[in-house]
């Protein structure tokens, strides 16, 4: 997501955005997440906290870890594309298991398929 498309998300509703490439797609990672930050309305409170490492996958978990923390039953849930809404599958998936019930919309077959294996468990729990 980058700084135009958040804020569009942000109107239509959303409460937590994972930016993967727009954060993870430079080198300067930094800069990138300043960017999104800046044109933020300034309302807004900040899109990403992290401690520690830059490494990018290991801010891409984080970054999936806060948002799917937000998530309640009953939502709806758009999967982004890429490997941050990867591991946005992944933590929404462990939820999922223990009894988490939404309805997730991806928005790639990759992503799909990711989120495949989720849907089929929590359907046996039901």
């Amino acid at each position: 997501m980058s700084g135009e498309t958040a804020w569009q998300a942000i109107d239509a509703g959303a409460t937590a955005i994972v930016a993967g490439s727009a954060v993870f797609g430079g080198a300067d990672y930094a800069a990138a997440i300043a960017a999104i930050r800046h044109s933020a309305p300034p309302e807004l409170p900040g899109l990403i906290e992290s401690e520690g490492s830059l490494d990018r996958d290991h801010l891409k978990r984080v970054a999936a870890q806060r948002a799917v923390e937000f998530v309640e039953s009953g939502m709806i849930v758009g999967l982004g594309t890429g490997s941050t809404a990867g591991f946005v599958v992944e933590q929404l998936a462990a939820r999922v298991a223990r009894g988490l019930a939404v309805v997730a919309i991806p928005t790639s077959e990759n992503t799909a398929a990711l989120a495949r294996p989720a849907r089929h468990s929590a359907r046996k729990l039901r």
